[in-house]
């Protein structure tokens, strides 16, 4: 009998080959390579020992510390950084953008250098007339895209500043766009392989040690003060001084800004308002001008601040919910009522007409430059047809910086910045570059954020955690080229006939730092006009 043939699968136990798998590097060093206690007292104590800080010699009367760099690197932040820090507010006393595409601090020639006959070149120059410090600013996230002719341009005045002894630092910005560790934790700036690779590179192009190379993060779109950011602007301050002196001798986001939405902070800010006085006396009260296209909300902002300083809904200023054609026609300057009769706040705002493309609508870009200057009197009507002339009755021939504006604010609507023409911006950038001819500083107000994003519509608080408001604030800057943190989004008294905590908080906290950027404005530019 025939057998039956049974095929059946054979089990084949087959050897996986293991590939081993290399160990992944860690971007950070166990250890910092540059210790930094990061404690509130530390930051504390550095300031102390700034304030308490004084020159060796009766020859000169303050350090000169230069910063030069790139277009773009960082230079005017970090000056109102090192400003920021050690008034333990947000303070603007240089003049920045945030488009790099060209230098916004203008007042050199760039065809020629300045000659021995001009009016500015000084011929016997003292010690205390010379640079006491060279700082060099160069961002950290684009120091291998700087160009080699900029290098040369920068290792020839080291070498001149090396040839007359001066110390030499750098600074290097943007460590947080730079590397995504030190982005999420800033106090990983030491223990981070990516920062001490820019370090070393910025070393090896600039031909400066390492040792003197510190890598910062300005103040950027913070409105309240950092207590890690401090500590690396007062660590590079103190080095930088004792050298300089030495010398002389011989939806859900993190907060991008803090805000505290309660009754006590807006007590604390009401008070601060309220016991505001004018650095000096030379100016009775200061000129907030507003300006921005028609609808935006600027005569509803003015009365927005009058009602979180009253503590009742209050309208001094005419406005329409209309936006098509401005409402507003005159030019009209709204004191604020502090307290009694005959008593006023010392600001004020300047209200004018709305921004409309085309070269006969709205205000003329010519009248808004020449209230910036001072020409202007209160009262008078707008022309879009044709700016204001010389020989007009309204026209100021010589103004005093008491009828000078002392803060521009562009007003732009959140949930209309992306509509707004490219003529109006171009307008509105105009007016900028004038302002800061002339170092007016210069801040921005978004209102309309309850319409812009439904997150802040339904609970104002989330304001600064909605993504869709930073992207709103960021496309904003970019538009204008106002950095983030003289951005404030706020929403505007409409509807509501009583005060609301949070909207006080918002509104209260742009004025006080438009009224402090103002009155450091005023100081300036007396000690400049004096000196």
């Amino acid at each position: 009998m025939a057998g039956t043939l049974r095929f059946g699968r054979h089990k084949r136990k087959s050897r996986e080959t293991v590939i081993p798998q290399p160990t992944p590097v860690s971007p950070e060093f166990e250890i910092p390579w540059r210790p930094v206690t990061w404690r509130n007292n530390i930051r504390g104590s550095m300031l102390t020992e700034l304030k308490k800080f004084h020159l060796r010699t009766s020859d000169i009367s303050c350090l000169k510390i230069m910063l030069h760099g790139p277009v773009g690197a960082g230079k005017s932040s970090f000056i109102n950084s090192v400003s920021t820090t050690l008034q333990g507010r947000n303070s603007v006393v240089a003049l920045a953008d945030s488009t790099a595409g060209a230098s916004f601090t203008t007042k050199f020639n760039p065809v020629c250098p300045i000659t021995k006959h001009n009016s500015h070149f000084k011929e016997d120059p003292s010690i205390n007339d010379k640079v006491h410090c060279l700082v060099s600013v160069l961002p950290a996230d684009k120091i291998s895209f700087i160009t080699e002719d900029v290098m040369q341009k920068m290792k020839h005045v080291h070498k001149m500043a090396r040839d007359l002894g001066i110390p030499e630092f750098i600074i290097m910005s943007m460590v947080d766009k730079a590397c995504p560790l030190v982005s999420k934790d800033l106090r990983k700036i030491y223990t981070s392989k990516k920062i001490k690779d820019k370090i070393m590179e910025c070393s090896r192009r600039s031909e400066v040690p390492v040792e003197y190379i510190y890598p910062v993060k300005n103040y950027s779109e913070e409105v309240t003060i950092d207590l890690d950011k401090d500590i690396l602007i007062l660590k590079e301050s103190l080095d930088r001084r004792c050298s300089a002196s030495c010398t002389c001798s011989s939806n859900h986001t993190q907060h991008f800004s803090p805000y505290t939405f309660s009754e006590t902070n807006k007590k604390q800010l009401l008070s601060k308002l309220n016991n505001f006085q004018l650095c000096l006396s030379e100016v009775n009260v200061m000129k907030i001008l507003l300006h921005g296209p028609v609808g935006a909300g600027k005569s509803s902002f003015v009365n927005s601040v009058y009602t979180a300083l009253q503590g009742h809904i209050s309208s001094i200023a005419l406005a329409s919910a209309a936006a098509d054609k401005s409402f507003t026609q005159q030019f009209k300057f709204h004191k604020l009522k502090k307290g009694g009769p005959g008593s006023f706040y010392p600001f004020g705002f300047t209200d004018i007409m709305g921004l409309e493309p085309g070269s006969l609508e709205g205000v003329q870009t010519d009248d808004i430059i020449s209230i910036l200057e001072g020409h202007v009197r209160n009262g008078y009507t707008f022309n879009p047809v044709r700016p204001l002339a010389k020989g007009s009755p309204e026209y100021n021939s010589d103004p005093s910086l008491n009828d000078q504006v002392h803060c521009l604010v562009s007003v732009l609507p959140a949930d209309k910045i992306s509509l707004i023409s490219d003529e109006v911006i171009k307008k509105m950038r105009a007016v900028r570059e004038r302002a800061r001819d002339l170092d007016i500083p210069q801040v921005v107000v978004i209102p309309m954020v309850d319409i812009a994003c439904p997150l802040v519509s339904q609970d104002i608080r989330k304001v600064y955690t909605s993504k869709k408001i930073k992207e709103k604030m960021q496309e904003c800057s970019n538009r204008l080229g106002v950095p983030m943190n003289c951005i404030f989004p706020v929403k505007n008294y409409s509807e509501e006939v009583n005060n609301n905590v949070c909207l006080d908080v918002l509104i209260l906290m742009a004025i006080t730092n438009i009224v402090t950027f103002a009155n450091d404005y005023i100081e300036e530019k007396l000690f400049t006009d004096n000196d």
